[in-house]
């Protein structure tokens, strides 16, 4: 997997990021990762989706601590 992290902004202690992750593209089903994450001192997480390449597949990720 590879990716990328952009900062998109800290308003009252919680900072707010986006981030792509794209798998290799050599499996059949691979595809791309885009999540946006929240973190701040007591909690972090995510949020986003997962859609396959050829655009068959989509599915909803929710990433918690």
């Amino acid at each position: 997997i590879s990716g990328s992290v952009e900062y998109i902004e800290t308003k009252n202690g919680v900072s707010k990021f986006k981030t792509i992750l794209e798998e290799p593209g050599d499996h059949k089903w691979d595809g791309e990762f885009t999540i946006f994450f929240t973190v701040s001192s007591t909690k972090k997480a995510g949020k986003g989706k997962w859609k396959s390449y050829d655009g068959t597949l989509r599915r909803i990720v929710n990433i918690s601590n």
